[in-house]
């Protein structure tokens, strides 16, 4: 497959898989979360997908990138650390999309709230 009809379906794909819904904001385009949502899950309010690495897609490979996050009282992504990964070249995109998410802010008794959650972000060619 060429790499302008890689880009092409990427960017298909990330633009159809936008508007659907996700637990912790995830794009499927780039990325699917393993945990189940709680009744309460965040909502994103801004979501960027993550990069696809540009070695992990020469060599045509895939993979996934465990994070664990606080969103913080305003609803911004900080503290967040790699929890396991499939291979170290997923990683700073991942981090790096998270870092731009922003969700609207929990509240508990009428206050704004801080709290942690973990998701998994699944890097993946469609062929």
């Amino acid at each position: 497959m060429s790499e302008s009809r890689k880009c092409l379906l990427l960017m298909t794909f990330a633009l159809a898989a936008a508007s659907a819904p996700f637990p912790f904001g995830v794009q499927r385009a780039a990325a699917q979360s393993d945990a189940p949502a709680p009744s309460d899950a965040p909502a994103p309010i801004h979501v960027v997908p993550p990069q696809y690495p540009a070695r992990a897609l020469q060599r045509g490979r895939s993979g996934a990138v465990t994070l664990r996050f606080t969103i913080d009282v305003n609803g911004s992504t900080k503290d967040i650390e790699v929890v396991e990964s499939s291979s170290s070249v997923f990683e700073d995109a991942a981090v790096e999309a998270l870092s731009k998410w922003r969700y609207a802010p929990r509240t508990e008794n009428g206050q704004p709230v801080e709290w942690r959650v973990q998701t998994v972000i699944r890097f993946g060619l469609g062929k």
